[in-house]
């Protein structure tokens, strides 16, 4: 099965991308660059780049901040909570693993935003019409 596309002919469409779930336009497919964009040699580039962070979810920095969540909950537990009955000590460490996790995952999804808006910004540069430079008549350089 063919996965679906979705052609941008304009670089102003580029704008609605963001990585941002209940923000992101209804799946898309796979997000291909037309117009003028499709004429640059770094075309793939951008569309992998593009696709890349468009559909980002965050998970792999989650993954990290539920790691790091379920040290520190398990060191606060040791420290903060000794003596404590086992599901004080449980509770402590299950809200270190779901803060870690939920900070790793909103990290995740800021760094993709940030990739995300510098491929556009780059795509837009080079879409943007170029403007004729203007030459005086009679002025002789050399």
């Amino acid at each position: 099965m063919k996965r679906r596309e979705h052609v941008i002919d304009h670089s102003s469409q580029l704008n609605a991308l963001t990585v941002v779930p209940f923000l992101r336009p209804r799946v898309l497919g796979t997000v291909r660059l037309g117009g003028v964009m499709a004429e640059d040699p770094r075309r793939e580039a951008w569309e992998r780049d593009i696709n890349r962070n468009f559909y980002a979810c965050g998970c792999d920095t989650g993954a990290q901040g539920l790691l790091l969540g379920v040290l520190a909950g398990a060191a606060a537990a040791l420290i903060g909570f000794r003596g404590a009955p086992w599901t004080v000590i449980a509770g402590v460490i299950l809200a270190g693993a779901i803060a870690g996790a939920a900070i790793g995952k909103v990290l995740g999804l800021v760094q993709a935003q940030r990739r995300l808006g510098r491929v556009v910004r780059e795509v837009i540069e080079y879409a943007r019409p170029k403007e004729p430079q203007h030459v005086e008549e009679g002025a002789l350089c050399g």
